[in-house]
C-alpha cells in the first residue's frame, strides 16, 4: 500500500522539483541515464512517455516504424507502480514473435492482420521486458516473418531508412519511369555504396 502511494504522488514530486526534459535531451540519455532520472524522482514515468510519444508522432509518419501504437496501454502503465532497472523508461517492441496481451500481432503478415491475430499473454521476452520496467508504447514494422533483410511487409508498407530517407525514395522513383539496365545499376551501385557507409558507422540503413 505505501509503495502504491509513493508511486501516485511521484508525477506529483518530479513537477514540484520543476524538472523538465526536451526531446533533444532525451535523445542523447540511453535507457540506464532515463531510468536514473526516473529513480531519483526527478521526472516521472509519465513525462518520459510523453516526450517518447510526441516524437513517435511526429517522425512515424515519415518513416512508418511504428505500425501498431499503444499509446493509452502506455500511459496506463506509466501511472501504476513500476519495478526494475528500467522502471519508466519507453520502449518499442518489433511485431516479431514478441506477443503483447490483447495487441495485435502480425509478424509483418498481410494474413495475420486481415485476422486480426491478438495473443491472449505476453510472450516470455515480453515478460522480461515489464519486469525490468520497460513502459512499452508500440510496435514496429518488420519483415514478413523476418524472412528477409529489409522491412517492406505487404502487411504494413515499407519502413523508410531514418538517415538517408532519399535511398527508399530513390528507388521508388526509378522504378516509375523507364530505364536501361546501366541506369539500374547505377542507382543499385550508390545505394549500396549508401548502406555500407551507413553500416560502418553503426547507423540502421537496412531495417529489418
Amino acid at each position: 500500500m505505501r509503495e502504491t502511494c509513493r508511486d501516485a504522488s511521484s508525477d506529483t514530486r518530479a513537477a514540484q522539483a520543476g524538472r523538465t526534459i526536451s526531446e533533444s535531451e532525451y535523445v542523447q540519455l540511453d535507457a540506464m541515464a532515463l531510468a536514473a532520472l526516473v529513480r531519483r524522482r526527478e521526472l516521472s514515468a509519465s513525462e518520459l512517455l510523453e516526450v517518447a510519444i510526441a516524437r513517435a508522432e511526429r517522425l512515424n509518419p515519415r518513416l512508418n516504424a511504428i505500425v501498431i501504437p499503444m499509446y493509452e496501454l502506455a500511459r496506463e502503465r506509466a501511472r501504476s507502480p513500476l519495478g526494475g532497472p528500467l522502471a519508466g523508461v519507453p520502449f518499442l517492441l518489433k511485431d516479431l514473435y514478441q506477443d503483447y496481451a490483447g495487441v495485435l500481432a502480425t509478424s509483418g503478415s498481410r494474413a495475420l492482420r486481415r485476422a486480426r491475430a491478438t495473443p491472449t499473454r505476453h510472450s516470455e521476452i515480453v515478460e522480461r521486458d515489464l519486469a525490468a520496467g520497460l513502459v512499452v508504447f508500440g510496435k514496429t514494422n518488420t519483415p514478413e516473418f523476418g524472412a528477409k533483410g529489409i522491412t517492406e511487409p505487404e502487411a504494413w508498407g515499407p519502413t523508410r531508412n531514418p538517415w538517408n530517407l532519399a535511398i527508399r525514395l530513390a528507388a521508388r522513383a526509378e522504378a516509375r519511369r523507364p530505364r536501361s539496365p546501366p541506369a539500374s545499376f547505377r542507382w543499385q551501385a550508390r545505394a549500396t555504396a549508401a548502406d555500407r557507409s551507413a553500416f560502418r558507422q553503426r547507423r540502421p540503413a537496412c531495417s529489418g
